[in-house]
């Protein structure tokens, strides 16, 4: 494990404020014509992908962003790395979740932490329209999680051509990190409402969906979990969905480079059990003291930089070049 710090950016030093305000610093669209394309699942649902490409790309080399809870393609931090591996040659594929933006009619079946397959289908689609193309993948939050399991559950299925992926703000614990957020009551309403709004946009498109009732006045995200992520996505409570999917029982397993980033002051996921990680020569671990929640926001003479955005650029370049 390597512990690092990094100048915070002046009054934004707090866990909450660098979670906070990280979003709000401009970040420009993707260069490029934003590709639409259709993933095809095997029980029915459709993902989107979102693909930019360089001009007078060489095919050499690519990169798949998974965005966090109640994310999309759009998101700041997504928006940000891309234009970062954009600028140095890299093709940009965005993931979003099932039924995450632009998706939301594409899929009866919500996005969790567990859709691991969903992220190896992407991938796959990846390695048969690029087959010398090598690639890595950047995990968010819960897409972090996605990234973690994915690693570990289908590591027999990931090709050569998937080189290095990281993981950042990653909870490896589900249910602790649920708890962890309960202390954080204006993050975790922020989360709800915005579950809100997508559950009864899904309920609208989805008649069918009726059969699961959208959830009123929850105060948590576990009874948000454990009232409806968890049933409909066939698991029997929060906790059978949490314990079944949280990437630490998966990590033993993974055998592509890994590189894990995250900050000890994080108000949304729990850094105690870190230590409880397989100690692997295929895992690079870098902690902050500061930096919140996907926040990392420094600052190089007072202008924005963000810590996370060139350690991850300058170790996939390494890897993938």
């Amino acid at each position: 494990m390597k512990n690092h710090s990094f100048n915070t950016f002046p009054a934004i030093s707090g866990p909450w404020a660098q979670t906070v305000f990280s979003k709000y610093f401009p970040v420009k669209d993707i260069p490029g014509e934003a590709k639409s394309h259709i993933i095809n699942l095997d029980d029915g649902d459709q993902l989107m992908l979102i693909e930019n490409t360089p001009k007078n790309w060489d095919g050499k080399k690519s990169i798949v962003l998974v965005h966090g809870l109640a994310g999309d393609y759009k998101s700041f931090y997504i928006m940000r790395m891309g234009n970062i591996f954009y600028s140095k040659g890299y093709n940009v594929i965005r993931m979003n979740h099932r039924g995450a933006g632009p998706g939301i009619d594409l899929a009866m079946g919500v996005g969790h932490g567990g859709r691991s397959y969903d992220l190896l289908k992407s991938c796959q689609w990846l390695e048969e329209k690029y087959p010398n193309c090598a690639y890595g993948v950047v995990g968010y939050s819960l897409g972090a999680n996605l990234t973690i399991k994915m690693l570990g559950e289908f590591s027999e299925l990931l090709g050569d051509q998937l080189k290095i992926a990281s993981a950042v703000s990653f909870p490896l614990s589900l249910e602790d990190s649920c708890n962890h957020l309960k202390k954080s009551k204006m993050f975790e309403k922020y989360f709800l409402i915005c579950l809100d709004k997508i559950v009864k946009q899904r309920h609208e498109i989805f008649p069918a969906l009726k059969d699961f009732p959208i959830p009123s006045n929850v105060k948590t995200l576990y009874e948000f979990d454990d009232l409806y992520t968890g049933p409909i996505s066939g698991y029997k409570s929060a906790k059978h969905y949490y314990d079944s999917n949280s990437c630490l029982q998966f990590m033993g397993s993974i055998k592509k480079p890994l590189l894990l980033l995250t900050s000890l002051d994080d108000p949304i996921v729990d850094s105690f059990n870190l230590n409880k990680m397989p100690k692997k020569e295929n895992f690079e671990l870098y902690t902050s003291n500061r930096g919140g929640h996907v926040g990392f926001l420094g600052h190089q003479r007072l202008k924005p930089h963000f810590w996370i955005d060139s350690i991850i650029s300058e170790k996939f370049d390494k890897v993938i070049n």
